[in-house]
């Protein structure tokens, strides 16, 4: 398991909750409008980003009274968009997450070195620009990253826009949220010249508004097209989507709305949200009206039962595990033979023993999903 997986359970300690809208915001800004810009990533080195990974996975309660002192709760609450009610609710929940980790902070420090290398941290650094920003949609701020190559040749660059997995839950957690380590593994499209958009989605990483997990939020895809056709090294007309997971989902449900996209990798995907573990469950607690329209929300949610509203002009590489735990390889094989019976040009892969990360074939996932930009973004 991935050390992004372990330490999801701390990181309300560094990462400020989502509040529902701001009121600040100007109802007359445009969706896709760029509001505000920061530097991408806040680390100088290798050593700083471990200490800043560990802090968020072991909870120093001392040194967290001291940053956030109780007696000044109701000062820097709003300020920081905590979403609990007193200090000792706050306090509770972290220690029961401290609890429930399965690590000391040593064994922490040395499963990450294992995983990770000042090495690799130098070659992201010294090789791609990484903007952090806020764009509107639907009236909300959502926080999306950029990566460029560094120096480009002055050409606009073929774009990718990434769709994360996980979910956002107001007070709880944020699930797959965009961070560093996310925002390293994506360096594989940037080195062979393209530029990454990535939303964290409405209710997560910083982002105003509440996770629908493929309702509303789908807005916060579509509305990085403008976002797009905005930045002077993007090509706005050679746009490509890739999603994971729930990424995946989205991307479907964008295929479906916007006719801007040339090329689609969809990876570890529901494509039937009845026959993805703990999705019905997941969706129970963040889609509005839930229990009275059950049967719409995951049937909107679930591609196998709409493959003729996609754009049948977008080549799609269908990418799966067999052993896949917490999507059913079902449901992709399900999704392919929909997609063949519709006349879909598609290409779909299924991994022998892997599993929703696809982790034991990376490099091979990373050479099929190079391989099908270039194909369709790239050729003349």
């Amino acid at each position: 398991m991935r050390i992004s997986l372990l330490i999801v359970a701390c990181l309300m300690i560094l990462l400020p909750c989502p509040r529902s809208q701001s009121q600040e915001t100007p109802p007359s800004t445009q969706d896709g409008a760029i509001v505000e810009s920061f530097s991408g990533h806040q680390y100088g080195s290798f050593e700083e980003w471990l200490q800043a990974e560990k802090k968020r996975y072991v909870f120093d309660e001392a040194a967290f009274r001291k940053q956030f002192p109780p007696g000044e709760f109701e000062n820097y609450r709003e300020k920081i968009e905590c979403p609990f009610e007193t200090y000792e609710e706050w306090l509770a929940v972290l220690r029961t997450r401290a609890r429930k980790a399965s690590f000391t902070g040593e064994d922490f420090e040395s499963r990450f070195r294992l995983e990770h290398s000042p090495e690799e941290f130098t070659a992201f650094t010294e090789t791609v620009d990484c903007l952090r920003l806020k764009y509107m949609s639907d009236g909300l701020k959502v926080v999306a990253f950029v990566l460029k190559p560094k120096q480009p040749d002055g050409a606009r660059l073929p774009t990718v826009i990434y769709n994360r997995g996980g979910h956002n839950k107001r007070g709880e957690h944020d699930i797959g949220v965009i961070d560093f380590e996310k925002l390293l593994s994506l360096r594989f499209l940037v080195s062979q010249g393209y530029v990454v958009v990535a939303s964290q989605y409405r209710g997560g990483g910083g982002s105003e508004g509440l996770d629908e997990i493929g309702g509303a939020d789908v807005n916060d895809v579509l509305n990085l097209v403008p976002v797009i056709e905005s930045l002077p090294f993007a090509d706005r007309e050679r746009i490509g989507v890739f999603g994971w997971s729930r990424g995946g989902m989205m991307t479907y449900l964008a295929l479906r709305r916007t006719p801007r996209i040339k090329a689609a990798v969809i990876a570890s995907a529901p494509a039937d949200c009845a026959d993805a573990a703990g999705m019905e469950a997941v969706l129970a607690g963040q889609v509005p009206g839930f229990e009275e329209n059950r049967q719409e929300a995951l049937h909107s949610r679930s591609a196998v039962h709409w493959v003729d509203k996609i754009d049948k002009r977008v080549p799609i590489l269908l990418l799966h595990g067999s052993e896949d735990r917490s999507v059913s390889a079902g449901s992709a094989l399900r999704m392919a033979t929909e997609l063949h019976s519709s006349g879909h040009p598609f290409r779909f892969v299924l991994f022998e023993n892997g599993d929703h990360g696809l982790t034991q074939h990376s490099e091979e996932v990373q050479r099929m999903i190079i391989g099908w930009f270039d194909k369709y973004l790239k050729a003349e």
